[in-house]
């Protein structure tokens, strides 16, 4: 299973991505090099996060067709005439690999904490665990706001483990 993050790039983000650098040369997998728009407004024209863009400049600096350079006078640069087609799409399924491990890991730790929590909560503790699941059926639709109440949900069930520490 990956991340949304991951599958919205795969998906959009490193198609459009390239196709950026690859307008800036020829449809022949060659770039110019140069500078690419900056985090924000390439992250707009692409239509993803921030945040889902890092992890896809990290693929391609890893591949070697980016470099970025933080802080005043930096940017994102091309640093390769050629697309690495074949690199970057290792990096991609080592990116996934990544996610499924963070995922199999937070199940664990999950079960795990939820065992403790239904040892050791209280009728409050079991009261505020389900306002966040009604804010978050609520809320469903709205992605930012579901995303608040399962940071909720979370901070509920771990603090219904007090006890147990």
């Amino acid at each position: 299973m990956l991340s949304p993050s991951l599958v919205r790039f795969r998906r959009l983000g490193h198609s459009r991505l390239r196709s950026i650098t690859l307008s800036r040369g020829s449809s022949a997998g060659v770039c110019a090099l140069g500078p690419l728009p900056k985090e924000s407004q390439l992250a707009e024209q692409l239509g993803i996060s921030r945040p889902t863009l890092r992890q896809g400049l990290h693929v391609l600096q890893d591949a070697g067709f980016l470099r970025v350079k933080p802080g005043k006078g930096g940017g994102i640069f091309i640093s390769s005439d050629l697309v690495p087609t074949a690199e970057i799409s290792r990096g991609i399924a080592l990116e996934e690999e990544a996610v499924i491990e963070t995922l199999h890991a937070r199940r664990v730790l999950e079960g795990a904490t939820t065992f403790a929590a239904m040892q050791f909560a209280t009728e409050e503790d079991f009261d505020e665990i389900e306002h966040t699941v009604s804010l978050t059926r609520e809320h469903l639709g709205d992605r930012v706001a579901v995303m608040k109440t399962d940071a909720m949900f979370h901070r509920a069930v771990v603090r219904a483990c007090r006890k147990s520490y």
